[in-house]
């Protein structure tokens, strides 16, 4: 298992899209945020100012692939998020659940869940139908 890594979550289906690039590092940690029996959650990030909406958004990500994460490892372990670059005309706070996701399914090495978006061209946004049918 790597022990620190980056990921960047990218959608584009016009001429805006979510861009969100997420570093952390993992260890052997029953420390932090407790989010499964074995897996725990800390922010560490001093680049940007996560508002609470934020961070449940981060936390739920991880929860929706817990099963994947837990597969990949032998013990507790601690995610520590310790930067994330936003483009402020690229970003959508939803991204932040697949964002973190994605950067999961990259440093444990599985596949991402599939799941729906689509764009609403009225409203200039993008539709996670799937995150908010759960």
């Amino acid at each position: 298992m790597k022990t620190s890594s980056t990921s960047l979550y990218k959608i584009r289906k016009t001429h805006w899209g979510i861009y969100i690039k997420i570093t952390a590092n993992t260890e052997n940690s029953n420390q932090g945020q407790r989010i499964s029996e074995n897996i725990f959650l800390e922010y560490q990030i001093d680049n940007i100012n996560l508002i609470e909406a934020e961070k449940d958004f981060l936390k739920a990500g991880i929860k929706w692939v817990c099963p994947n994460i837990e597969a990949k490892i032998k013990s507790a372990t601690k995610i520590t998020l310790t930067k994330i670059e936003l483009n402020e005309c690229d970003y959508q706070i939803e991204g932040m659940f697949y964002g973190i996701a994605f950067w999961a399914s990259e440093h444990f090495e599985f596949d991402l869940p599939e799941y729906d978006y689509s764009y609403d061209k009225k409203n200039n946004t993008y539709i996670f139908s799937d995150l908010y049918n759960e």
